[in-house]
């Protein structure tokens, strides 16, 4: 792997990293469960569903955060709730993105 990249332990699993060398890499986790061990996981390559997964995440809470920011009546009341809003609606379009599962 690369020096640049930081443990995978320190990251939840389903991160998707910058481009290292050419390739971006995703969180993946040993035993197929996200567990409280950090130990577990691991980089591995990350594939194109990941990439777009990653994507359509950071592009949402960006928009509804700032969606909740602006002073006319929104949809959108509170930072937390834009979140919230952004990772169900990142489930809905991509249901095995691992990003969007929840920690146990």
């Amino acid at each position: 792997m690369s020096a640049n990249l930081k443990p995978a332990s320190m990251l939840r699993v389903g991160h998707v990293s910058k481009k290292v060398h050419g390739k971006q890499y995703v969180v993946k986790s040993k035993s197929g469960k996200k567990s409280a061990s950090a130990t577990t996981h691991y980089w591995a390559t990350a594939k194109p569903d990941d990439v777009k997964c990653s994507k359509y995440l950071s592009s949402k809470i960006k928009k509804l955060t700032h969606e909740s920011k602006s002073k006319k009546a929104s949809r959108i009341k509170t930072h937390d709730q834009a979140i919230a809003v952004a990772y169900s609606m990142t489930k809905k379009k991509y249901p095995k993105c691992e990003l969007t599962k929840q920690r146990k």
